[in-house]
This record gives C-alpha cells, structure tokens and sequence, in this order.
C-alpha cells in the first residue's frame, strides 16, 4: 500500500470515528462513589415479659438480599453474655427493607444462669448478609411479678404479702420460705409479666384448683381458695405455657361457729379444719358462765379426719354472759387457750310467765345473755365488769313504762323481775331495754295477754246492757205496728182501686142513658114536626099520655140504675 493510500484510509477511518466519539467530551465523571445508609433495625415492644411477641424492622439492608437476627441474653448479675440464638435467611424487600417477628425467651427455662428476679437485657443485633454490615438494640425483659398475695384469715383479717420475687434468688425458687395460708378462706393474687395472653393453672399439693388469664402484658388478678387439708407445709404453684412459679405455704388450723350470733339455748356448730390428721382434739367453750371469771365447758372430745376436719355442735346455756364469747381447740396433748379459736356474740334472750294473766295478775320477766353481772337497784338493773367485759345498765319495762325492782339472780348474765298487770285487757309488752347510753335501745319484747274486767265499769256496762235490751224491744215492737198499719194500708189502697173501677163503669152507662134520651128527643121533635098539622086538641091529649108515659119509663131506668150501684158497693 502506497502513502497516498494509507492518507487517504487515515481520512476515511477519521471521519467515520469521529462523530461517534466526539459526544464523550461532555460526560463528567465523578472523582469518588456515593456512601451507602448504614443498616437500622427497630423493635417493638422494648421491653416486656418472657413470651412477648417482638417485631424487629430493618430497613437500608442489601435490595432482595438476606439478613440475619441474632438475640443475646445478658446475665442479669454479671450482665455478661449467657447464650445468644439466630435466625438466618429473612428476606429483604426491593427497598433494603424487612419486618421479622419472635417471642421473648424464657430466662427462667434456661439453666446456664440464674434469671435472679431482676429485669434483664437481651441485646437484638440485625446482619446484612451481602455487606457484613450489623446494628444492636437492646429489649428489656421483665421478670415475673407478684404484686398482691393477701390471705383471709377465718377472723376476716388480711395478711397482704407483696413482691416476693424482688427478693427471690432465682424464679423457680420459693418466693419465700413460708407462707400461712388457711383452707376454705379466699386468697386473692395480682401478678404481672407472665406469658401474655395465655392461661394460668394453680395447683395444691399438685392439684388443679383454678386457673387465670393473662392480658397482653401478662398481668392478672384473681381469687383461689384451697381445698381441705391437714395441717402443715404445703405447695403452691402457678403455671403459666413458660414457665412454674413454686410458693411453700404453711395450713393453719381454723375452728368456725355457725352462726356467729345467737342467744342462749341456741345451737352453735362447730367446724375444724387444717388440724393434724387423725388426731384427738378437745372443743372447749370458754364463756362466762355462773360467775365473773372464766369458766372451762369441755365442748366434746373428737378425733380428726385424714384431711385433719372434724364438726361438732353445742347449745349455749342459759346463764352465759353476753358478748363475745371464745370456742377453743386443744389437740396432741396440747391446749392453749386462745389458739385455734372461733367466737360467738350472745345477745339477750327474754321470757315472761306467764303469757296468759287477768288485770292485776303478776308478771315474771326474766333475761338472759345480759353483758355482765348484775345488782339490782331502784333504777333498773346495772352491771358488774366481768373479765373482758364492759359495764352496762338495763331496764325492764312495760308498755314503754320502766318498771323497777330488783333481781332476784346476781352474777350469772340473767335478771328477773316481777311486775303486775295492769291497764285494759288485751296485749301487753314487756320490755328490754339497754339503758347503758343515751338513746335507749330495745333489745328483747315479749307479749302478754291481759284478760278481766276494770272494776267498777262491770256495773255500768250491765245498766248499759240492760238499757240496750229495752230499747231493742221497743223497736221489735214499733217495727211489728208498722207491719200491721203497712198491711191495713195495702188493704184499703185495694178497696179504693176497686171503687175507682165501679165508679167508671157507672160512669160509661149514665152516658150511654144521655145519649138514649137525645136520641129520644130527636125523635120526639120529629114527630112533633110531623103532627103539627094535626088536630090540636087531640094532638095535645095524645102527646099528654106519651110524655108521661116515657116520663114513668126514664124514672124506671134510672131507679134500676141506683139499685144496681147500692148492690155493687155493698158486695165490695
């Protein structure tokens, strides 16, 4: 190839390259490359129990990568790595983003160190598996919380324990070394930080005896009794789908009375419970009885069940003093007074004698139960102190009106008095009345039926009697006159109505005559008309003897008329 040639392939080869590269003079290119966002991740919640569901976010991770969580659980004490688990393979968006979701761990399943009741950190760490590049937040695990345990002792007294786990060493430890609890009573429980939402058991002595449920943040509260048991250490547990929380109870024995309020002569029943079993145990009332000082009645003599229960029954007596009294249980050879008790209030029991009395009869009240001895004096009825007791005054009273005089008992809780019965007859009331303070107050009544007479009314309610029956006759009498003067009446009024009916047929036939002589006249004057023309003379002499015989026929007709009137109102 010549020179001319190889210009002229140069010129060409120019002209085609040129334009095609010429444009890249106005590209810039950038001296360094921009700085990635570092990886976040962000958790919710922050904190919670054991069990708690936690969301971790992460976002400006590798697009359509993976990444990886790892949590690690810190010794509460030492606050040094215990254990550490990872989730691997989660799945990034197209926005470098991901959401990956697990439970809080149960600290207390896991046996390389002791949880210790402290709240605890779990370190949370996020991995982009293509860069490497890793972030940590940290979630705060609480631990489990008894936050009430109040126990109802038969007396009604609550005996609050709060927060044992504060100051437990580990939480499957006992909370702590004993706690007294009694059967048949309430135990009302507060916790929080157990399982969310999930179901607590209890169990005693291993047995099912209620259960709970969780709210979302773990928390609960509710009430449990236990059932009949000896008397002695027990356990007590509550099961959450993590974890056992183990308490050591203490069952004391519990004596109750049945009911609680009586009055002498009432029945009293007895129940034990918690006691040793298969053990003899000795009831003992411990009541004032016949004096100020305390007396011993042996109740009964039993001997437990294996569930360390027995129930008796006893009858107050007459002469106990009121207030409140002590039943108490010795048992094993062992009998302190005071321990093992149950109470009863004895109030006041009244009786008269008798129900039944005429005016002026005498009445006995008496009372029992009263609070204390008793003096009598002019005011009533006032009280010694016995041993525990207050003093106290009471009256008797009848019809709301006191009554005074004096006991004829002293020293033995009862009173009696006798009073007369007066006022009208009828019930009466007597009364007990608690005259230590002012109001007064009622505390028993009874009724009596008052019979008789007052004297002197006898003779005037006899005269009053007496008067009545006079006048009573007297009225018989008057009343026997108007019936016969009714009956006379009735008669005549019926001989009137029969007159009156006489009387108008009689009328009917006078006018039925009337009409007979017009009809007479008319034809008399036609006649006359018509013989005018005759001979006057004869004329006049025949109409002479007509006239007069019609004149003799209508004074006939009418004496037949007034014949038969006289004959008809002498048959009526």
């Amino acid at each position: 190839m010549n020179k001319l040639t190889t210009i002229l392939m140069s010129i060409l080869l120019l002209g085609i390259i040129v334009p095609v590269v010429a444009p890249t003079a106005f590209i810039v290119v950038p001296t360094h490359a921009a700085v990635p966002q570092p990886v976040q991740i962000s958790i919710t919640p922050t904190s919670g129990a054991a069990g708690t569901s936690i969301t971790v976010s992460g976002k400006y991770f590798t697009v359509d990568g993976t990444a990886s969580v790892m949590y690690t659980v810190m010794n509460a004490t030492t606050n040094q790595e215990a254990y550490n688990v990872t989730h691997t393979g989660i799945p990034v968006n197209s926005t470098g983003g991901f959401t990956y979701t697990f439970n809080a761990p149960e600290l207390a399943l896991n046996t390389t160190f002791a949880h210790g009741g402290y709240e605890s950190n779990i370190l949370i760490s996020a991995n982009d598996t293509i860069t490497g590049d890793n972030t940590t937040v940290t979630f705060t695990e609480q631990p489990r919380q008894l936050l009430e345990f109040k126990v109802t002792s038969p007396s009604g007294t609550i005996n609050q324990t709060t927060n044992y786990i504060k100051t437990a060493t580990n939480i499957n430890s006992s909370m702590k070394s004993q706690i007294n609890t009694y059967v048949q009573e309430p135990i009302q429980i507060a916790a929080n930080y157990f399982d969310p939402s999930s179901t607590v058991t209890f169990a005693y002595n291993g047995t099912s005896i209620g259960t709970a449920m969780t709210n979302s943040t773990g928390f609960f509260n509710t009430t449990i009794t236990l059932p009949i048991s000896p008397y002695g250490k027990a356990n007590l547990t509550m099961t959450d789908p993590l974890a056992m929380i183990s308490l050591n109870t203490h069952t004391l024995p519990t004596l109750t009375a049945t009911p609680s309020s009586v009055t002498p002569t009432s029945s009293v029943t007895l129940s034990g419970y918690a006691f040793n079993e298969n053990a003899k145990v000795n009831v003992t009332f411990l009541g004032l009885i016949g004096s100020i000082d305390w007396s011993n009645v042996s109740v009964a003599n039993l001997t437990s069940s294996s569930l360390g229960e027995f129930t008796t029954s006893y009858a107050i007596p007459y002469n106990t003093f009121g207030g409140t009294q002590l039943f108490y249980v010795g048992y094993n050879t062992l009998s302190v007074r005071g321990a093992n008790n149950a109470t009863v209030t004895v109030t006041p029991l009244s009786s008269i004698s008798p129900l039944t009395t005429p005016i002026g009869g005498t009445i006995n009240a008496t009372a029992w139960g009263l609070n204390a001895g008793i003096n009598g004096t002019a005011k009533g009825i006032s009280l010694e102190v016995p041993l525990g007791h207050s003093a106290g005054t009471y009256l008797f009273a009848y019809d709301n009106q006191p009554v005074f005089g004096s006991s004829s008992v002293k020293g033995v809780g009862n009173a009696s008095i006798l009073m007369s019965a007066v006022g009208t007859p009828g019930q009466h009331i007597v009364q007990i009345v608690n005259a230590t303070s002012s109001p007064y107050t009622l505390i028993a009544s009874s009724v009596v039926n008052v019979t008789g007479s007052i004297p002197g009314v006898t003779s005037q309610v006899s005269g009053l009697a007496t008067t009545l029956a006079t006048i009573e006759s007297s009225l018989t009498s008057i009343t026997s006159s108007l019936t016969s003067l009714s009956s006379a009446v009735t008669s005549i009024g019926a001989g009137i109505t029969s007159i009156e009916s006489s009387l108008t047929s009689i009328t009917s036939s006078i006018s039925s005559i009337s009409g007979t002589l017009t009809s007479m006249g008319s034809t008399l004057t036609s006649i006359q008309t018509a013989v005018s023309g005759l001979n006057t003379s004869n004329l006049a002499s025949t109409l002479s003897n007509v006239m007069t015989y019609l004149l003799v026929v209508a004074v006939l007709a009418i004496i037949i008329i007034v014949l038969e009137i006289v004959l008809l109102v002498r048959k009526k």
